[in-house]
Parts: structure tokens; C-alpha cells; sequence
């Protein structure tokens, strides 16, 4: 049995996000999908709520939240971050987007297709209670699936939205399929955490749903870099020279500056507002009201979540 415990579900991204990062690290770990009794009993004692990933290291402590525990690692032996000051702000910026922009994508896919809802619930059934009959487990776990599907209006999906989050996963997979048909990462033959962040709402969400599937069947060479990324160590070489920028990535970073950056700008604001008229040491909610955004040009209202500042501060 190894040192190190990783716990999350096959249908998590960011446990696919953190498992795909650990096995290209060649870190050895146990991969546990928790059962009920290990969430409650182990899992929420220990961080104080269910949620995944958690790792949990040899003398007992426990990481959570996928960032946390890739710097963790990362600042033992650091690997996937580019040499270059332009590089390492583009893996940055895309981890951000992965992470705080691209949940659109995976709770749409996930929870506005009819297919996929009642295969998620089953899944969460199966992990969750995996000695009882699948009728039963699916029905324990509709709670859980139905708290998941809850944050659809808190990312602003909507029926409205519906139209253009599907051209949007069209125009991002078409774009992304074309910068693999050269690249074997984002930012050349070794991968960076923009690689990882990345990957995962893909895999875990939009290709391993049975009803999203198709929208990713014909783009080979994506699909490639996925199964890449998620199988861990293989023959890498090094970051593109001279702190290249792929000119194929920039259509991505393009639409996150139109959409997801006004988004940062006013959580930033409302942050700053909320601190200066606290006394000092004041905890900051986990939301700040409602605000108005876009998503493929599409007006939306959405909740200002403090988690997308913290992220944000992280970008090199």
C-alpha cells in the first residue's frame, strides 16, 4: 500500500486534474473512490465539508483543492512549469480558465442533457453505496446529484444560454483539436498545469458522459492529448524555445479575456469593496451578490464567487 492517499471519483475533474498531474509525476498513490462512510467519517472530519480531491500525506495531513495539492508536489520537485516568463503566465491564465471558467461547460454538459443527468446519478449511486443494487444506490444519491445540478444559475446556465455554451464547446474543441495536430501539449512536447486543468473538465465531464460524447468524437487529435494527459509519464520532451506562445492557443486566450476576464475584474472589485468595510481579519463569504456576464455573447446573471479572486491572484 503507498504513503499517499488520493481520494475522488472518476466523474471529479479536478481529481482527474490532480490523478493525471501525480501519474505524470510518477508520484506512487493509492487512487481510492470513496465510499459514503469514508466521506462522512473520514473526509469531512478531516477538512470539514465532502469534497474532491483530497490527498492525504504520509503523517496524516490532508490537502485539498487541486491547486493546493499540485503546489504541494510541485514544491518538492518542480516540473511542469515553463522556464519562460511568457510561457509561465500563459499555463497560468489557463489553469485559471480551466478551473473557474470552464465548470460552464462541464454542469451544462453534465446537467442540462437528460442522458447525462440519470448516468451521473447512477455514478455517484455506484461509487457512493457500491454493495447496494444500482436501483437503490441511484435513488440515495439523488440528493447529491441534485446539489450538483443546483449551481447550473449560480454559473449563469440557463435555458438562454443553452445555444451558445454548445457553439462554444464547438469553436473550443475545434480550436484546441487544430493546436494538437502539432503540439503535443499546450505549450510543446511537455506539459504545463494549463495542461492538466485543462484536460480535465474534457475527460471527466464532456467525453466520459455518454450523452456528450459525440460533441468530441471527431476531434482525434484533441481526444489524443486527452488520453495523453490523463495517462500520465510518457515520452516528454521540453517547453516550446524562446518562451514561445503557440499562435493556435490564442483564439482561447483571446475568448478569456472577452468573457471570463470582466467576470475576474468584478469579483476583484466587490472583494476590495466587501474587505475595506470589514474590521480586519473579517472572513469574506463565499459569494457577493449577482452580476451580469456573457457567455458566447450571451447576456446571463451569474454569483460573484470569491473563489474565482483567490485563483486569479495566482496567475504568475
Amino acid at each position: 500500500m503507498n504513503t499517499i492517499k488520493h481520494y475522488g471519483w472518476e466523474s471529479s475533474p479536478f481529481t482527474a486534474k490532480t490523478r493525471a498531474y501525480l501519474r505524470f509525476k510518477n508520484i506512487e498513490f493509492d487512487d481510492i473512490h470513496p465510499q459514503a462512510y469514508t466521506l462522512y467519517t473520514r473526509i469531512k472530519p478531516a477538512i470539514g465539508y465532502i469534497m474532491m480531491p483530497v490527498v492525504e500525506l504520509s503523517d496524516g495531513t490532508f490537502l485539498q483543492d487541486s491547486s493546493r495539492i499540485i503546489d504541494h508536489f510541485e514544491s518538492q520537485s518542480s516540473s511542469i512549469t515553463p522556464p519562460g516568463t511568457r510561457q509561465r503566465l500563459v499555463s497560468s491564465l489557463l489553469e485559471l480558465y480551466a478551473d473557474e471558467w470552464l465548470p460552464i461547460i462541464a454542469l451544462y454538459t453534465r446537467w442540462m442533457i437528460p442522458e447525462n443527468r440519470k448516468f451521473a446519478q447512477a455514478d455517484f449511486g455506484r461509487c457512493a453505496f457500491p454493495w447496494l443494487p444500482g436501483f437503490i444506490s441511484s435513488r440515495l444519491a439523488k440528493s447529491m446529484a441534485s446539489k450538483m445540478s443546483g449551481y447550473l444559475p449560480v454559473l449563469g446556465i440557463t435555458n438562454a444560454t443553452d445555444a451558445s455554451i454548445r457553439a462554444w464547446i464547438g469553436t473550443l474543441s475545434n480550436t484546441l483539436n487544430t493546436h494538437f495536430e502539432t503540439h503535443d501539449y499546450l505549450l510543446g512536447s511537455s506539459p504545463c498545469i494549463g495542461d492538466f486543468a485543462l484536460a480535465a473538465p474534457f475527460y471527466a465531464h464532456v467525453w466520459r458522459d455518454p450523452g456528450s460524447r459525440h460533441l468530441l468524437a471527431n476531434q482525434t487529435h484533441l481526444l489524443s492529448w486527452i488520453h495523453r494527459v490523463q495517462a500520465g509519464p510518457s515520452n516528454t520532451g521540453s517547453f516550446l524555445p524562446n518562451d514561445e506562445i503557440p499562435d493556435t492557443i490564442l483564439p482561447v486566450l483571446k475568448h478569456q479575456a472577452v468573457e471570463q476576464m470582466p467576470v475576474i475584474r468584478e469579483t476583484k472589485k466587490r472583494v476590495f469593496t466587501y474587505a475595506q468595510k470589514q474590521p480586519p481579519n473579517t472572513s469574506i463569504p463565499r459569494s457577493l451578490g449577482d452580476m451580469t456576464a456573457q457567455i458566447g455573447g450571451q447576456e446571463t446573471t451569474r454569483r460573484v464567487l470569491v473563489m474565482n479572486q483567490w485563483k486569479a491572484q495566482r496567475v504568475a
